[in-house]
């Protein structure tokens, strides 16, 4: 699973502050509207440092990592072909990809949805229109339902050699076009 970056981490942090601003001035506390647009703006131009942060990350797929030797399967020239044709990065070694890549938008509608919101301003915020909804479901949409990434390596007789061994069953439900047969289990 991926982590947050630093960027999402503090446009996190100023977004919790804009939250809590607004909460406090609904409640009566005399937190001027210059000091909450002012904080607002900075929390819109971090979310959409994010929203553009996690789309990047997401185009150039998942960050390649060592392969571990648990949790393997072997995949027979069909199914190789089909977790070729899933990732994301392909080289002559092998590659990566995500499960469920359509997953990736949900962050970075999240971080657009709160860019959105904050720069609405005050009025918005304090009214929860459709914008916080937006905010609140795909935030966590991509928490609850994140896109899984694999790891793939080639070897001989057009096979390749999956990590994790689960991704080629949600391979094979999410691809129905690239129809995965067999299940070779092993080290190659």
């Amino acid at each position: 699973m991926r982590r947050p970056s630093g960027v999402e981490v503090v446009a996190s942090g100023v977004w919790l502050v804009v939250q809590l601003m607004t909460a406090l001035r609904g409640a009566g506390a005399g937190i001027p509207p210059p000091a909450l647009a002012a904080v607002s703006d900075v929390a819109a131009a971090l979310a959409l440092a994010a929203a553009i942060h996690v789309t990047s990350w997401a185009w150039r797929g998942p960050h390649l990592a060592a392969f571990p030797r648990q949790d393997l399967v072997v995949c027979a020239p069909p199914e190789a072909a089909a977790v070729r044709a899933a990732a994301q990065l392909r080289g002559t070694m092998g590659g990566a990809g995500h499960v469920y890549r359509l997953r990736l938008a949900l962050p970075a509608a999240a971080w657009t949805s709160a860019a959105a919101v904050a720069l609405a301003g005050p009025g918005l915020l304090e009214a929860a229109p459709p914008w916080v909804m937006l905010l609140g479901m795909s935030a966590t949409a991509s928490i609850l339902f994140p896109a899984k990434p694999f790891f793939y390596r080639e070897t001989t007789s057009g096979r390749v050699v999956l990590h994790p061994a689960s991704a080629l069953e949600e391979l094979r439900r999410s691809a129905p076009e690239h129809a995965c047969r067999g299940d070779e289990r092993g080290a190659p």
